[in-house]
């Protein structure tokens, strides 16, 4: 041994490719699946929000089971994104910085875009409801959890979303 350390990967080279590198599932990491997959997201986002504002007694457990349906499609899309959206900077090229540099200014934008209609719906329920119809207070409440699980989850749709297929 001449102390050099040329022939062995440092820790983060290794951690690189074994979650920027992997070539797992490669049909699945088409353009049209990951936007399949985004757009199924979306859909469960918009039916917990519907059945989050319904009087239905039932509406608590379909949010529940709406969302407990999306994190499975969430991490199996930031799988298939190999994690770009959220890993460190440091481990990250050029390339796609400034790729996950778009897809966050593109995120945050179209939630400004949904932050407006929100609240307005948010106002509408609010003031519709008479005074013997009160919103019940897990309707509103269910509102924090809900803001949080799309900007959590947005970035990673819209990457999903422009990411262009693979070359091979």
């Amino acid at each position: 041994m001449n102390g050099s350390n040329d022939t062995y990967p440092s820790t983060k080279e290794v951690r690189r490719r074994l979650l920027l590198d992997s070539a797992t599932l490669p049909a699945w990491r088409t353009r049209f699946r990951r936007r399949l997959l985004a757009a199924g997201l979306a859909v469960l986002l918009l039916l917990a929000a519907g059945l989050n504002l319904s009087d239905s007694s039932v509406a608590g457990v379909g949010v529940l089971v709406a969302l407990l349906c999306t994190a499975p499609l969430y991490f199996f899309l930031r799988h298939l994104l190999r994690g770009v959206v959220d890993v460190p900077t440091d481990e990250l090229d050029e390339r796609q910085l400034q790729n996950r540099g778009t897809y966050y200014l593109w995120a945050y934008r179209f939630l400004g875009l949904l932050i407006v209609p929100g609240m307005l719906l948010t106002l509408a329920v609010v003031r519709g409801a008479s005074d013997d119809e009160a919103v019940s207070p897990g309707t509103l409440g269910g509102l924090i959890p809900a803001i949080f699980i799309i900007v959590s989850i947005l970035p990673t749709m819209v990457a999903a979303w422009m990411e262009p297929d693979e070359v091979e």
